[in-house]
């Protein structure tokens, strides 16, 4: 695994464990000098797998919010597409990098880049990227933990 990222590495195993669950369908547990491997475990371990691999890739997930008046007793439901990534992973590939940093630096100069101000609000404070939002790229490149 040392050439290959984390999020490549999943792929692998995700296909890996994908192939052996359909050739073997229908075996709950195979039996190798006494060690047991039940095939739930490997549906799990491919859950675990596609996870990683969709972590990285930024995957979108769907998010059911529900809102209920205090005084009306009243609700209503909807659902949103939620893009998830690691903080500082500006680009959506899986790893804050050099690229993610240049992009951050354009925006924070008024250069035009392809991503709306809400993917380098890091802080949270809403709008366009400040020198708070700097620190927290800074922090985030240098795996110096945040507050």
């Amino acid at each position: 695994m040392a050439d290959q990222t984390m999020a490549e590495h999943a792929a692998v195993m995700v296909a890996k464990l994908q192939t052996l669950l359909q050739e073997n369908v229908g075996i709950a547990s195979v039996t190798v000098d006494g060690q047991q491997v039940a095939y739930t475990k490997l549906r799990e371990d491919l859950a675990y797998w596609q996870s990683v691999v969709d972590r990285a890739s930024g995957v979108a997930y769907n998010v059911t919010i529900t809102l209920q008046g205090v005084t009306s007793g009243e609700s209503d439901s909807a659902e949103v597409e939620v893009e998830l990534r690691n903080l500082g992973d500006i680009d959506g590939s899986g790893s804050r990098v050099g690229l993610d940093k240049q992009y951050f630096n354009q925006r924070l100069n008024n250069v035009a880049t392809p991503y709306t101000d809400r993917t380098y609000d890091l802080d949270g404070s809403g709008g366009a990227p400040t020198g708070t939002d700097k620190q927290v790229m800074n922090q985030a490149l240098n795996n110096v933990p945040l507050p």
